[in-house]
């Protein structure tokens, strides 16, 4: 893989970098198999488009959801791509081979231009290197321009309350979650089955109240208007395969724009949920 990377001329560079080949290292081993793991309970396959800024994913779970994930190159111990490329995996394949990752292993993520239709997986922990050969699908297209929204509400919340919240919504069989924000209080609710469910959160200024460890207003908004959205409860769902990503994520949501959920992936990167009901 070294001599496909490093050329020994100028000439030979110029010939390389028309080739689609790429070598990634990072020691982020848990971070990604959690990422990929939850990828692979939404959707069965996705589009990888790497490029010297790094990886970016876009997959349309349906009309109403969509998965963003962006990995930075400078966040890896090592990052190397010669020519920006698009391919296929299945992702239920991929998950298998993530079984297999454990935190202490170093990952390899490598493609050569001999192998147009595979990518290596390398795990390594001293002294032992184990190499997996997954089979791809080239796609010949660009990741697309996408219009960043603007929101004024912007809340900062613990990733295991945020989940605890959905878990219990979830034994309620209800279909909706509705968010609400007015005059400082969050109000989160659902109509289910089993059961009504209601948390009222008092958002207050004081960093040493106790619910401020788990929940945070970011933004600066309008304290008289109502801010509101209504969730399907499975895409919320969705957002608790990522929850040990990271200690804290944030949610965004306003009267007549997506709801979105973002969370980082370890120190490489973030992901978005953004659901259009």
């Amino acid at each position: 893989m070294d001599e496909i990377l490093e050329s020994e001329s100028s000439e030979n560079n110029e010939d390389n970098m028309k080739k689609n080949t790429f070598k990634i290292i990072s020691v982020q081993c848990g971070a990604l198999k959690i990422l990929f793991e939850g990828l692979s309970k939404i959707i069965n396959n996705c589009t990888l488009y790497v490029n010297s800024e790094g990886i970016k994913i876009y997959e349309k779970v349906d009309d109403k959801c969509i998965l963003f994930v962006k990995l930075l190159s400078e966040k890896f111990e090592y990052y190397e791509c010669s020519n920006e490329l698009a391919f296929k995996i299945d992702l239920k394949i991929f998950k298998l081979i993530c079984k297999n990752i454990k935190n202490s292993h170093t990952v390899t993520l490598c493609k050569s231009e001999e192998d147009n239709d595979k990518i290596s997986i390398i795990l390594h922990e001293q002294p032992i290197r184990e190499k997996y050969d997954m089979n791809i699908e080239m796609i010949d297209e660009y990741y697309p321009n996408i219009c960043p929204i603007d929101y004024n509400m912007e809340i900062l919340i613990l990733s295991d309350y945020f989940k605890n919240i959905i878990t219990n919504f979830k034994k309620s069989l209800c279909d909706n979650v509705n968010f609400i924000y007015i005059n400082k209080k969050l109000l989160i609710k659902c109509e289910g089955k089993n059961y009504n469910n209601e948390i009222i959160i008092d958002i207050c200024d004081n960093e040493n109240d106790e619910t401020q460890k788990n929940i945070e207003v970011l933004s600066d908004i309008e304290e008289d208007k109502i801010y509101n959205k209504c969730v399907q409860l499975k895409y919320l769902i969705y957002c608790t395969y990522f929850r040990n990503l990271q200690q804290y994520c944030k949610i965004y949501f306003d009267n007549n724009k997506p709801f979105i959920y973002e969370g980082n992936i370890a120190s490489i990167g973030k992901y978005n949920i953004l659901i259009n009901e």
